[in-house]
């Protein structure tokens, strides 16, 4: 049953519309480093209900600003250009597969962990002295690293909902998923930002957050902290469903080496602006 369904997944993936040529060329435009504030508000201007989330977003006390942001040129000015390019994928990517809807409530929590997650990754990675562009790509992987579930549970209701029956205390979500499904949210998440002609770098971090070790590439520090920033966000945010927490490798902390002080910092700094991220999903 469950190698049925896996099929059923994968072919959905392959049917799955891209994603808007803005986003797309958006990406393109800020990779490029040639990229203007000009250019990006231009682009961006084309879809005016992606314009209001990103502005509603920028202006959310997540980012913390102390003065009020009305174009997207003083967001791409004040926030960064990568930071603003992340915020247009991040919500395409939920819309895309939301659609216009109201979001349910384990979409709002998702959409809560999404960016707790990302907040945090990112902030290790700065105190780890890692480069901006370095920490954003880190904070792009945290915000679409659960991209999968959100797929499966609007795409595939009705097996989903048996993956929540079966949640339990003792099983990581991704377990029960990989028993029922055939696959876990990791997977389907790196097949469909692959799908979409995401960069590489980005899909391997989706792919392997639930990976019982770490790579021994490039990739070995970022992904130590995004294991790191997922189960710490799961510890902090309330769950309807009683999965366990799950486990990253041990050698992750040792790769990572963050104080406890600086740690209980980090969680404070995100934890007390990500809660503004459910009004901003729920506009």
């Amino acid at each position: 049953m469950a190698s049925d369904i896996r099929k059923d997944i994968e072919h959905a993936i392959h049917e799955l519309p891209a994603l808007p040529g803005l986003v797309t060329r958006l990406v393109e435009l800020v990779e490029s480093e040639n990229a203007t504030a000009d250019q990006i508000e231009r682009l961006i201007a084309t879809d005016p209900a992606l314009t209001v989330k990103v502005l509603h977003l920028a202006n959310s006390a997540y980012y913390g600003l102390t003065r009020t942001i009305s174009t997207v040129k003083q967001a791409v000015i004040v926030l960064g250009f990568h930071t603003v390019k992340n915020l247009v994928l991040g919500v395409s990517a939920f819309m895309a597969l939301r659609g216009s809807r109201s979001p349910s409530p384990l979409e709002l929590e998702l959409w809560e962990h999404s960016f707790a997650c990302a907040g945090l990754v990112r902030e290790i990675m700065l105190l780890a002295g890692q480069g901006i562009r370095q920490a954003e790509n880190a904070f792009m992987a945290g915000l679409l690293h659960d991209i999968g579930v959100l797929f499966l549970y609007t795409r595939f209701p009705r097996e989903y909902q048996k993956v929540l029956r079966n949640a339990a205390s003792h099983k990581a979500r991704h377990e029960v998923e990989g028993e029922i499904l055939g696959m876990d949210h990791a997977e389907v998440g790196a097949l469909i930002t692959d799908s979409w002609g995401l960069p590489p770098m980005l899909v391997r971090l989706i792919g392997t957050h639930h990976a019982p070790y770490l790579p021994e590439d490039e990739l070995r520090f970022p992904t130590a902290c995004l294991m790191l920033a997922d189960s710490w966000s799961h510890q902090q945010i309330a769950t309807e469903h009683e999965f366990a927490i799950p486990l990253h490798p041990p050698e992750a902390e040792a790769v990572v080496n963050l104080p406890d002080e600086r740690r209980d910092a980090i969680l404070k700094r995100v934890f007390d602006a990500v809660v503004a991220m459910r009004s901003v999903v729920a506009a």
